[in-house]
Formats: structure tokens, sequence, C-alpha cells
């Protein structure tokens, strides 16, 4: 009965998605998944068995969609099949999402690189059994949601604790995730502080350089990632990729290829002009996006408030927004929250005149792009703004 259920959950996957598709309504990052879930509620300990070799999942505040895709990049551009949920969607019914619409009865794949949130870690473990366990970090992020750091910290260790043969692979300058280090088999990474993969990192505009030692050797790399909290993301798959066996020159050639995923310092034309998109959604990850933004550029930063948002947008007050009050150009504000983003910005430095209110994101984009000449926006959105922002036209 119970691969009766399964089977019948991948032709239902298969129907919804492409009734989305037809009726244009949204990017279904999670609906279908939460059908499956319903129809076979061990779904994802059947899709389990389809994965041939290793699961890796990653996990922590920020950059878990930007190191999930780079290792599931190296290992593809290594001619290895993977399954990663590259949107981002990593709640259960994110990740049963991603496997319901590319699983296939007679298919298997060689890997699973799957981002999950910190709080679903140990739920997913119910079912899927992890291999590696990347842990970027954990800041104060959406506290109305989970509560403290301690309790972030016990839930991750609770999923560990789930899987004795878990390989760990941890930010060593992170002192409450190199703490894990206690409960497994681990590796370390870091910027700061000495371990088993440490980096010199030299940032330019558009891309950075690693220089990485490990077991006494020193790699070269070159990303075309900005920003030291990316050089942590890239660290964190290069850490990986050697713990699997493969060469500098295969991660290499993989960063060669690698473009930025959703809402990461993604690149895309919107509305004739080429705009820049980095999500933001707590005060530690704003803040070292905020030292990366064009100040020459036309902005646009649309906060939400929804559940996938946080709720709680105090955190507004802590995102050091002062990097950012000799912006030139316009500065747009957006989103549920557009008026608090405005009385921030006032109190970060920014003149008032220089600031416009307007809720709906597609008419703050459309004024961005009229101000513009041959500039370029920037956009900062939260999380629900980042899904809207996939509607609007090139």
């Amino acid at each position: 009965m119970g691969k009766i259920k399964f089977y019948t959950a991948l032709i239902a996957a298969r129907i919804i998605y492409l009734g989305i598709k037809l009726l244009n309504k949204s990017a279904g990052t999670s609906f279908v998944g939460m059908t499956v879930l319903k129809i076979c509620p061990d779904f994802l300990g059947y899709c389990s068995k389809y994965i041939k070799k290793k699961n890796i999942t990653v996990t922590g505040t920020n950059g878990k969609t930007t190191t999930a895709g780079l290792a599931a990049h190296i290992l593809k551009t290594a001619s290895q099949s993977v399954i990663n949920n590259v949107k981002g969607a990593n709640m259960l019914t994110g990740i049963a999402n991603v496997f319901a619409l590319n699983l296939r009865p007679l298919r298997r794949f060689d890997y699973s690189v799957i981002e999950c949130d910190e709080a679903y870690l140990t739920k997913l473990y119910d079912y899927i059994k992890s291999d590696y366990l990347i842990v970027t970090n954990l800041f104060r992020d959406q506290l109305d949601r989970y509560g403290e750091l301690d309790t972030t910290a016990k839930l991750i260790k609770d999923a560990i604790k789930k899987n004795p043969d878990l390989k760990l692979i941890l930010n060593a300058d992170d002192p409450l995730v190199a703490d894990f280090g206690s409960l497994a088999e681990h590796v370390y990474y870091g910027l700061e502080n000495s371990a088993d993969y440490t980096a010199e990192v030299k940032v330019y505009d558009d891309y950075s350089e690693l220089k990485v030692t490990h077991c006494a050797e020193t790699f070269d790399f070159k990303i075309s990632l900005q920003g030291r909290y990316n050089a942590y993301n890239a660290l964190a798959a290069i850490a990986f990729a050697f713990e699997n066996g493969l060469s500098q020159q295969e991660i290499q050639k993989a960063f060669d290829t690698y473009k930025s995923i959703f809402g990461r310092t993604e690149k895309r034309i919107i509305n004739g002009h080429p705009a820049v998109i980095q999500l933001i959604k707590n005060p530690a990850g704003a803040s070292e996006v905020l030292k990366t933004v064009d100040l020459n550029s036309n902005i646009v930063i649309a906060i939400n408030d929804n559940f996938a948002d946080g709720r709680d947008v105090s955190w507004l007050w802590d995102a050091e927004f002062e990097r950012i009050k000799d912006a030139r150009k316009l500065v747009v504000t957006s989103g549920t929250r557009a008026g608090d983003m405005a009385v921030r910005l006032k109190y970060a430095g920014i003149p008032p005149e220089k600031i416009i209110i307007e809720p709906s994101i597609r008419k703050a984009v459309e004024i961005a792009a009229k101000a513009c000449n041959n500039d370029k926006i920037t956009i900062l959105p939260s999380y629900t703004v980042l899904l809207k922002l996939q509607q609007l036209k090139g």
C-alpha cells in the first residue's frame, strides 16, 4: 500500500505542476510538496531509496542556498547526477516538492544536496539519513519563529544525534557551530580561526579570490561572487568537495561556470535595466550585503512581514543601513513594511527627499527603472518579495 501511495503521489505531482504552469499562478515551490505529503506521509522516506551514493544537507541561518548550490554544481560539473532544492524552499513541503518533480520510477541519482531550515532538520532526518551536514552559521534570525539561538542550536544537535554515521563540515568562526564538533566526526573551515580548511580572501567588485590551506598545501580559487559572506559559502563548498575526493581543478572548473542562485547576488534584466537582486532577512546577513551595494545605482528595499519572512522586523534597526547613507540616487522602499523601512533609512542618514515609499513591488521597480538612464537597479528584498520578483518581466 505504501508504494502505491508513493507512485500515486508522483503522478499527482506531475499533474498539479502542469496545472500551475498552465495557469501561471506561482512558482510551485511548496504546493506540490504539500500535496504529495498528504497523499503519502512517508514520501521522503521512499525518496531516499533513489539516491545511489550520498545525501548531503546544509543548514544554518545564512548562506544555505548558495552553499548547497555551489556543492551541487561542483558535483554536477564532475559528471554526477544531483537533486538540489535550488530555489531554496527548505521546509519539508519544499524538499518534498523538489523530489516529486525530479524522480522517475526507474531513475536514480548519485547525490542529493538539500538545504534545510534549521527547525525542520530533525524532522527531515526522520525520513532521510544524511552522510554529510554542512552548518554555515547561527545568527539571531527570526527570533519570533524559533526563539533564542540556544533553542536553534538544540534543534540541530537533536538532528545530528539521529545520524550516528554523519560527518559534519562546520564553520570554525562561529562558536555555536564549532561546538557541534563534539557530537560527530567533523572538519572545520574558517577565515579567522585555524581550521582543517583555512582561507585568505580578497574581495573585489565582481569576484573573490580564496587562498585555501589544507593539510599544509595551498590552493588558489577564483569565484564570481562578491562579499566576505560568500567567501564563507565558497569555502564550505570547497571543504565538502575536497572531503569527497574532488581536485582543485575540478572545483575551479565548477566555479568558472557557476551562476548565482535565485536572489543571491542574482543578476537579471528587469524593465529593460540591469538589476542585482540580493536577499536580506536578518541583521548579520543584511549588513554583509549592504557592504556590496553600488551607491551609484537606484536602490529598491522591499520588506514583507509574512511568516516566511519573519513577523518581527525589529532586525531592521540592527542591520547597518548606515552603509548606504551616501546613496547618490533614488531609494524606494516597498513591501508591507515600506513605511518602517523608510523611517529606518531616515535615521540611517539618507535625506528624506531621496526616499520614495511605494508598497507595490512592481510599481517600486518601475519607479526605479524610470529614474534610470543606463544605470543599474539594486533590489534588496525579503523572502516573499523575492518570490514576487520572479514574475517581473525583463
